[in-house]
């Protein structure tokens, strides 16, 4: 499977794949081309998953507004921070609730993405779930409901 988004791109590659990249972020065009296996190598080699952009967004909140779930769990198998916050103060839970996929909110959830947690609007990933119309009655759009009370 090819990955059509960013997920990978603000991860620092180390490994001999990659060993012409000298900035701290991947290669764009490189990111396009991995495959499933190749992504979750670089992830495996990269010196640090919770890596930041200068909006202070990680891999994980790029993981979760893109259109591959399963990166998300490899970055937390990898160590990244489930509620990282950029600098809005959105987490990798408020970027799935904004793409209304519900693996994705789930698989944050399982890994323990806390619900509560709100942005410098005072939203949580409920409220910004409430304006997508997709999700809108699923158990992911409930689930949030009930994560923002705990």
């Amino acid at each position: 499977m090819k990955h059509a988004f960013l997920t990978a791109a603000l991860i620092i590659a180390s490994s001999a794949a990659f060993a012409n990249t000298t900035s701290v972020l991947l290669d764009i065009e490189k990111v396009f081309s991995m495959s499933a296996e190749e992504y979750a190598a670089a992830v495996r080699n990269a010196p640090d998953v919770n890596a930041r952009n200068k909006d202070g967004e990680t891999a994980l909140h790029f993981a979760a507004a893109s259109r591959t779930p399963a990166n998300i769990t490899v970055l937390l198998s990898a160590g990244a921070e489930v509620d990282a916050r950029e600098k809005s103060g959105w987490t990798a839970l408020h970027f799935a609730a904004a793409t209304g996929a519900p693996e994705k909110i789930a698989a944050l959830l399982e890994a323990g993405a806390s619900g509560s947690i709100r942005d410098k609007d005072g939203k949580t990933a409920f409220d910004v779930a409430e304006a997508n119309k997709r999700i809108e009655g699923t158990d992911a759009y409930w689930a949030l409901n009930d994560a923002q009370y705990k």
